[in-house]
């Protein structure tokens, strides 16, 4: 999925930390822009879909659809939505939204810390097997 952010950065020299950060901070800026407009989009998208149902569907009809529902944050916005609690219909999609968001980061963090220490042992893997050979060498 493209993000439509299309500036690259050309790094012709060595940089500072301040440097770079302020580059960062810029792409940072356009990143938050887009996916910002793109949560808005899903929770409006998710709200109207509520709000529609309830337009075309009795409570009784709602409230039988949540019964099926096995997700527990879907059943949830069906009962708000059967209420006709919109405030809260539309806190609970936020609040969905913010809670994946976070474990996404929080997944893409363990997978890059995994890779990580995966470099590490095998940088001192490398390093051992070539001190081995310095010392059997002799």
């Amino acid at each position: 999925m493209s993000l439509g952010i299309y500036d690259a950065f050309i790094f012709d020299r060595s940089y500072t930390m301040e440097e770079l950060t302020k580059k960062i901070d810029i792409l940072r800026k356009d990143v938050k822009k887009t996916i910002d407009i793109q949560l808005h989009k899903y929770v409006l998208e998710k709200f109207l879909y509520c709000y529609f149902l309830r337009e075309n569907l009795s409570t009784d009809e709602i409230l039988e659809i949540a019964k099926k529902e096995t997700d527990y944050d879907r059943k949830m916005w069906l009962q708000d939505t059967a209420q006709g609690q919109w405030k809260s219909l539309y806190r609970n999609i936020v609040l969905y939204i913010r809670g994946k968001v976070r474990l996404e980061i929080l997944l893409v963090s363990l997978i890059l810390m995994t890779k990580n220490i995966y470099l590490f042992f095998d940088i001192m893997v490398r390093k051992s097997s070539q001190m081995m050979k310095i010392f059997t060498s002799k």
